[in-house]
């Protein structure tokens, strides 16, 4: 679970949405904005991925887990991110989304 500093909250993920650069890959899309205070990260997995909700929180908690060891890893990198899963997320195993995921957010950081 991510700790509350680092969650995004409402108000904040509406700016992202509107000032926020897009990036790319074939199992996410990135919306990032840089920041000069704690990372802040949102994840959404719409229902166009899986219908079931369950194995979307799956893919949600397997994002939030990378999520929270880049954290631990990277500290003084500062960023407001949305990560938004693609249909190819509900596939893919647990390394290639932590690969795609840590190269997309060291190139951009």
């Amino acid at each position: 679970m991510l700790k509350r500093k680092n969650r995004l909250p409402t108000i904040t993920f509406k700016e992202v949405l509107n000032k926020g650069r897009n990036y790319h890959s074939d199992i996410f899309s990135i919306k990032m904005v840089k920041s000069t205070k704690d990372y802040k990260f949102s994840v959404v997995v719409p229902k166009a991925v899986e219908k079931n909700a369950v194995k979307r929180n799956h893919i949600r908690g397997r994002i939030r887990s990378i999520v929270e060891e880049f954290v631990k890893k990277h500290p003084n990198k500062k960023a407001v991110v949305i990560i938004f899963a693609k249909k190819g997320s509900k596939t893919v195993g647990f390394t290639a989304i932590e690969e795609d995921l840590t190269n997309i957010l060291t190139k951009h950081l």
